[in-house]
């Protein structure tokens, strides 16, 4: 049984202790309890039943860790299985002789923490030793000498966090630091807990992320600019004569001189800061997802060492690609999505961190497979695999698309022994293989949600949700898939089954919903419309008989793409792999409302959720979801794709699309170092754009 300190609430701990000499390497291995949602202690507002209904998204933050004043590290991750506690491990290196001091603040809503150091062979456990100090009264969730600076009416902040005004008049300033007084503080209760631990593996990436611009505005507020989105905490100085300082974050702009810290997402990030005087540094404890700060009441000069942002990531190899090209559209357009996957990497791909802070697997499809055009680094596939197998969210589509995030990462990585361990639980969970009567399925236990926002689904008639097209093509396409992954696993005969249903489902969609007059595919069993998305749906799960293949793209291509951002994705991939490849092209780079370019010119650092058509549209500036392009100019316009799972073997066929000239770097763990080159060298690109 573990020992862990176990007081609820906010909290900080510490311990001390003297070295005589060099003790040799140290590490520090740390478990909390596990993510969920305390309505008490969050002190909701409404009271209306209503506040605790972000348990899936789960309390993010529940510990930060430091070593001898400096941060290390937080945690935990979302646990694989409820209720696990996740521990980390962070390396110290060689600890001299002298003081040195662990310090933790931590939000505990169960047992508390587990800490255990280890100094050349010494072992520092949980025990009475350790001093604590209760920051309730310093992170106060409701302001009391401004009550209605907030309010649920604009916005939460978010899954699992609650509004941190900070009152600096009760920090202990300095108390990471070993030479901390913490006499007066008390010993740390213990008890025994007998949770599960699973390791985490890996540790978050820790950032000081600078402001790119500071600026005052007539009326004395500050408006800083850390020049993109990221996920963090914000890290102040506060003024040297104290006081109260209004901090809003956001996302974007509401005006040249405002920050929008209501956000679209819902989420309103407004906090009350009460300094004491003498230039006292504070932070936040949880995290937020923003790029811009206003500060209001901030009577010093605010410089740049006086304000950052402690920015948190998954790690990211950033030298894994290069990509240059003499399009500007295309480079601006790649950075974006790089940045998009760099910026938002987390324990698990994740949905949005200002609202749902979920694992959803529709989400996660295109986001790891961004991850693989942009990056080598597999840390949060990995665990986003093992999490979401048994995390599912709503929507009935989002459910069958685990089967080609496992197709897909087999492919990528050749990892066969994954494919193994979830195999089983894939085809019972997502494949409704047990749902098909004559080759389709009547209707699917979840709502099908066709596309989000629906606004942009072309009309699609979903009628009373019986004998849908898009979920039944889809699980054509998923009983092939799993047709391969069990033969790739040594399950020939079940493979052989697979697709004889498969070719069961193939026939009896295309005899329920082709028409005959029109040759197009109908949204479902007697309606007499045809979408484009449920044309689409049936050429990107390959319905399509030869003969019809070119009739259908052609009327695809025709309606355009007016789908939303997150069809996108299958909307080019499709134009691409069926011959119109200079259409997807101008697509990819084009500057029309429902374009990575508009996404650009309204300031966007990381994709966002929706096409930011409309200032009104309740969405987030942070969905990696949108990532589109990466993958399209990886697999399409530099023609990258494996031939054999894991980059065993490859091809490089880029598709003729209009671009000149082009060459993409990018370093598969398979295969190494691969280069993909358009037209021109390297050096002729370079001239073009002037680089020596």
């Amino acid at each position: 049984m573990r020992s862990c300190i176990s007081a609820l609430g906010n909290n900080f701990v510490r311990k001390a202790f003297d070295l005589p000499d060099d003790c040799g390497t140290a590490r520090i291995a740390i478990s909390a309890d596990p993510h969920r949602y305390i309505r008490e202690f969050c002190q909701p507002l409404r009271r209306d039943g209503n506040d605790g209904n972000w348990l899936v998204g789960g309390s993010f933050v529940k510990f930060r860790l430091y070593f001898d004043g400096r941060l290390i590290g937080i945690g935990p991750f979302r646990a694989i299985r409820d209720g696990n506690r996740v521990e980390h491990v962070f390396g110290l290196g060689r600890l001299g002789r002298g003081r040195h001091v662990i310090a933790v603040a931590y939000r505990g809503e169960g047992r508390g923490i587990h800490v255990e150091c280890s100094v050349g062979g010494r072992r520092l456990r949980c025990d009475g030793s350790w001093k604590i100090f209760n920051a309730d009264a310093f992170y106060a969730p409701i302001c009391r000498r401004h009550p209605n600076i907030h309010g649920y009416f604009k916005g939460d902040i978010g899954p699992g966090e609650y509004f941190k005004h900070l009152n600096g008049a009760v920090h202990p300033d300095n108390w990471t630091s070993p030479d901390f007084d913490d006499s007066r503080w008390a010993d740390a209760p213990v008890a025994g807990d007998e949770t599960v631990v699973e390791p985490a593996g890996w540790n978050y990436c820790l950032a000081e992320i600078a402001p790119q611009t500071i600026r005052r505005t007539p009326d004395g507020r500050h408006i800083v600019d850390f020049g993109s989105e990221r996920i963090g905490s914000l890290s102040l100085l506060g003024p040297q004569v104290g006081g109260e300082v209004e901090v809003r974050l956001g996302e974007e702009m509401l005006t040249p001189d405002r920050v929008r810290y209501q956000l679209r997402a819902n989420t309103c990030y407004q906090e009350m800061w009460e300094f004491k005087p003498g230039g006292q540094r504070l932070s936040h404890f949880g995290l937020r997802i923003f790029r811009y700060a206003e500060l209001v009441g901030y009577r010093d000069d605010l410089t740049p060492e006086k304000i950052g942002v402690i920015a948190v990531n998954a790690p990211f190899n950033d030298a894994a690609s290069r990509m240059i090209s003499p399009d500007e559209n295309l480079n601006r357009i790649w950075e974006l999505c790089k940045h998009s996957v760099r910026a938002t990497g987390m324990d698990t791909y994740t949905d949005c961190f200002s609202r749902e802070r979920i694992a959803y697997e529709a989400d996660g499809y295109i986001n790891m497979l961004a991850n693989f055009a942009v990056t080598d680094s597999r840390e949060t596939c990995v665990r986003f695999l093992d999490y979401v197998i048994d995390h599912p969210t709503w929507p009935c589509e989002w459910m069958q698309m685990l089967i080609p995030v496992f197709y897909e990462y087999y492919w990528e990585t050749g990892d066969v022994e994954t494919i193994r361990k979830h195999f089983d639980k894939l085809l019972e969970k997502a494949s409704y293989r047990h749902l098909l009567v004559d080759g389709l399925v009547k209707k699917f236990p979840l709502e099908a949600i066709i596309e989000h926002p629906f606004t942009e689904s072309d009309n699609y008639d979903k009628g009373n949700e019986e004998f849908l097209l898009v979920p039944n093509a889809l699980v054509y396409k998923n009983l092939n898939y799993m047709a391969f992954l069990a033969s790739e696993i040594g399950r020939d005969g079940l493979s052989r089954e697979l697709l004889r249903d498969a070719a069961r489902v193939k026939a009896a969609i295309n005899a329920a919903f082709l028409d005959a007059g029109t040759g197009l595919y109908i949204d479902r069993i007697g309606s007499a419309h045809s979408s484009l998305h449920a044309n689409l749906w049936a050429l990107w799960c390959d319905l399509a008989e030869a003969g019809l293949e070119d009739h259908i793209v052609g009327f695809i291509e025709a309606k355009g793409m007016i789908c939303s951002l997150y069809t996108s994705f299958f909307y080019l991939d499709t134009l691409f792999r069926h011959g119109r490849s200079e259409k997807a092209y101008s697509y990819l780079v084009g500057d029309g409302p429902h374009s990575w370019m508009n996404m650009l010119r309204q300031g966007a650092t990381v994709t966002t959720e929706i096409w930011p058509t409309r200032p009104d549209y309740h969405m987030s500036f942070a969905h990696p979801w949108g990532t589109t392009p990466a993958v399209m100019i990886v697999r399409h316009v530099f023609g990258l794709v494996p031939t054999k799972p894991g980059y065993a073997a490859y091809e490089i066929k880029p598709r003729p699309c209009g671009l000149r000239a082009g060459e993409l770097r990018i370093y598969k763990p398979g295969a190494g170092p691969i280069v993909c080159t358009i037209g021109r060298k390297k050096a002729e690109i370079n001239a073009r754009r002037g680089i020596p």
